[in-house]
């Protein structure tokens, strides 16, 4: 009861607030937390048949997204739908996993990641 009484909180917040934006960052607690984190992002990689690990996908007018990458074993993704949107992650060292999903418009997302880092960031702008 206290999760939906949480959730309903968050997504309704913006809303009264007068808000234009509604982002949320999950960063993973446990070690199976952070597992699934990486296996979805490793099968979100397979699906676009990715050799350096990392996707941009963008759809819609006046996207903006960069993605930088050093080390090894870093995995990342940047999806854009809708316009106005920015983004970048930058991962350093090895073994980081992110994913930025965005949708409606104007939303802005900065991500840097260093050894191990994991995240999922959603985001929905009117």
């Amino acid at each position: 009861m206290l999760r939906i009484a949480a959730l309903l909180l968050f997504t309704l917040l913006p809303i009264v607030s007068g808000a234009e934006t509604l982002s949320y960052t999950w960063m993973p607690r446990t070690e199976q937390e952070a597992r699934s984190i990486r296996l979805g992002l490793t099968l979100l990689t397979l699906r676009d048949r990715l050799r350096n690990e990392g996707v941009i996908r963008q759809r819609g007018d006046a996207n903006s997204a960069t993605l930088s990458q050093s080390g090894s074993g870093n995995r990342g993704a940047i999806y854009q739908r809708g316009r106005d949107h920015r983004a970048s992650l930058d991962q350093t060292g090895n073994r980081n996993a992110h994913v930025i999903i965005q949708g409606g418009q104007g939303t802005a997302s900065d991500v840097t990641q260093q050894d191990g880092d994991l995240g999922v960031t959603l985001q929905y702008g009117w």
